[in-house]
């Protein structure tokens, strides 16, 4: 199969995409195949929450995400390419997923509602031993935040799936 010509590559070449939940698997595997395989990818915001050691978002990402293996192969077959991304397309914003507008300033949450295209939303909780109610506001609640920022310039929202999203099983 020819992947230059997919209708979905070709879709998201330009494009200016947010990403939650690139600390976690899913999301850096996500982040990894747009960088790898989207020729001419537009910016790409991603969402961090900081952390004791890492308190901002670009700390954080330098440290635990660029940094993960998932990232070899564009390190190894294209180093220019995936310092380029690291250093010039990939934004990091300081944010928490569960908080009203991530925590940012209404101005700062507009802005990034008018700069993005797409919202990937990859964060989730997979903790099943975690209280019920933190599970529920990390898997579910947040895409009330999510939808706010995506209705600012009505573009579409992929939600990856995980635990506590099916109220019936």
């Amino acid at each position: 199969m020819d992947f230059t010509q997919s209708v979905t590559l070709k879709a998201f070449a330009s494009k200016r995409i947010l990403i939650t939940g690139t600390t976690g698997f899913v999301g850096k595997v996500v982040l990894e195949k747009l960088l790898r395989t989207v020729t001419g990818v537009g910016r790409v915001y991603v969402l961090i929450r900081g952390n004791r050691t890492w308190p901002s978002a670009r700390e954080r990402f330098v440290n635990e995400v660029a940094t993960s293996s998932i990232f070899d192969t564009l390190r190894e077959q294209q180093p220019e390419l995936f310092e380029h991304h690291c250093r010039h397309t990939i934004r990091c914003i300081t944010g928490e997923l569960t908080e009203s507008r991530f925590g940012l300033s209404e101005s700062a949450f507009r802005q990034l509602g008018q700069d993005v295209d797409l919202i990937i939303n990859a964060a989730a909780s997979v903790d099943f031993r975690e209280p019920l109610s933190e599970a529920l506001n990390t898997n579910t609640l947040c895409l009330h935040t999510i939808a706010d920022l995506a209705l600012i310039r009505k573009i579409p929202v992929v939600h990856v799936s995980t635990c506590y999203v099916n109220g019936y099983n």
